[in-house]
């Protein structure tokens, strides 16, 4: 099967979409655009309009307000049955009485493809995604990554300008999650198939996604690159749900006093006493209140002599050489600030 075509010219365009379920408005006034052959993902947190966003793409569901436009085309009016979508479940949804070339072929059956082109496209189908000697076994004898890539097959075989997928990894455990996320991105790379992820997960939609749309309350928060989202978020609800953030107050050389943001990662502690090398490093006493192992890091919990909230500070759990072991609870340390390091965002509160 060769998507290049469509892939060309595939993409999707929301324009103020609005969606209520009786009095609530679970999607208010969402535009947003997806590149071509782009992994794009909505991420937010429970209840914030991610799923009804994808319903809502894929014609299940009727836009209240606004317009959805995929490959250009207006979608008001057509059904989800015609569009040119293709779903992947959260679990998978395969027919367990089915084999895999028989789910494959399943809706080019219900959509009467005559049976010697059905074995063809499924034939295609299999080889793309390196599946063909799992034809005749049912989803109960597959792994995880194995039924995930025929769920996908299952989609792209009627040739969808889209590939939606609604939080396809959230049953799985932590160390399947990561290496099928993995899998998953190099599928969808080689099919250049233009695919919309809803997730809750800030590190799979970072390790994934080409663009993020961080959704809050049925609003569109932000829609940026992965590392636009993490470094420059445009307002403290996005700083604070895609990773930990410290948001402190610091005054600038125009003696202002602004709100910034800084990762765990951003920020240094060391035995109290040393002075700043840096003019531009503000240093403030504090106190470990806590520490986590990570393997890799350590995160400090740093209260501040001046009643500041806590501070989060991430640490190699292994020293390098010439640098102090690890500090623990009660230990007074100096806090590192490089005033210029940190992102000033809006203070709303």
């Amino acid at each position: 099967m060769d998507t290049s075509a469509d892939t060309a010219q595939s993409h999707l365009e929301l324009e103020s979409v609005s969606h209520w379920y009786g009095d609530v408005c679970a999607v208010r006034s969402v535009s947003l655009s997806v590149r071509p052959g782009s992994f794009f993902t909505l991420l937010g947190p429970s209840g914030c309009g991610k799923t009804t966003l994808l319903r809502l793409v894929s014609g299940f569901l009727n836009p209240g307000a606004g317009s959805i436009r995929i490959g250009g085309v207006d979608q008001a009016g057509i059904p989800a049955d015609r569009r040119r979508v293709g779903m992947v479940f959260q679990d998978y949804a395969l027919f367990p009485h089915m084999t895999v070339a028989a789910n494959i072929a399943y809706g080019l059956k219900m959509h009467r493809v005559p049976r010697e082109e059905r074995a063809d496209r499924v034939h295609a189908v299999m080889q793309r995604l390196d599946i063909e000697d799992l034809k005749q076994r049912y989803p109960h004898e597959l792994s995880g990554g194995q039924q995930q890539r025929v769920a996908v097959g299952r989609a792209v075989v009627l040739e969808p300008l889209l590939l939606l997928m609604d939080e396809p990894l959230s049953n799985l455990d932590a160390k399947l999650r990561v290496r099928i996320r993995t899998e998953l991105k190099e599928l969808q790379q080689r099919l250049g198939i233009t695919t919309v992820y809803v997730t809750h997960d800030q590190e799979e939609a970072l390790s994934l996604s080409d663009d993020i749309a961080v959704l809050d309350r049925g609003r569109l928060q932000q829609q940026s690159d992965p590392v636009t989202i993490y470094e420059k978020p445009v307002n403290p609800f996005v700083a604070g749900f895609v990773g930990s953030a410290n948001m402190l107050h610091l005054t600038g050389q125009d003696g202002e006093r602004r709100l910034c943001m800084y990762r765990p990662e951003w920020l240094y502690v060391a035995p109290t006493g040393a002075e700043a090398d840096d003019p531009k490093t503000e240093i403030r006493t504090g106190t470990v209140t806590a520490r986590e192992y990570f393997g890799p890091t350590l995160r400090y919990r740093v209260s501040l002599t001046d009643d500041a909230p806590p501070v989060y500070v991430d640490a190699p759990s292994r020293p390098r050489t010439g640098q102090r072991d690890t500090f623990s609870p009660g230990d007074e340390v100096a806090l590192y600030i490089p005033t210029d390091g940190g992102w000033e965002i809006p203070d709303r509160g």
